[in-house]
């Protein structure tokens, strides 16, 4: 069977679209990561030049699962960047439970202020 011919623009047919979009759902384990991936994939795939590529539809697939990796690889270092921060900011936290506050002298000084000095504070503490 001869593979079919995809255009030199964005249109490719209804089959192929589908079964791009099952491969790439199925390799992301979620519908709507699978349309996202398959829409940029497409939208790259739009700016190629065609010419030199022999079998369109397995040149789609290498190009949705090499998105999919490269998206996985960089939600992996977010979230190992969060987490690094994140253990920073509990050790911050920590210190900070170690601060004793004078609640007597806090309520002389919060209430020697004005309304707008304390909208500003408050603006500037959220």
């Amino acid at each position: 069977m001869m593979e079919p011919v995809l255009t030199t623009t964005y249109n490719i047919s209804q089959d192929i679209y589908n079964e791009l979009f099952r491969y790439a759902s199925a390799l992301t384990g979620c519908e709507q990561d699978g349309f996202d991936a398959l829409h940029e994939v497409i939208l790259t795939w739009g700016k190629l030049d065609k010419s030199t590529i022999e079998q369109a539809i397995a040149y789609l697939k290498r190009m949705l699962r090499n998105h999919i990796y490269d998206q996985r690889k960089m939600q992996t270092r977010r979230r190992t960047l969060l987490e690094a921060f994140s253990t920073d900011q509990q050790n911050e936290e920590k210190q900070l439970e170690d601060v004793i506050i004078d609640h007597s002298l806090l309520e002389q000084l919060w209430n020697g202020l004005s309304c707008e000095e304390r909208e500003i504070l408050y603006v500037v503490g959220s």
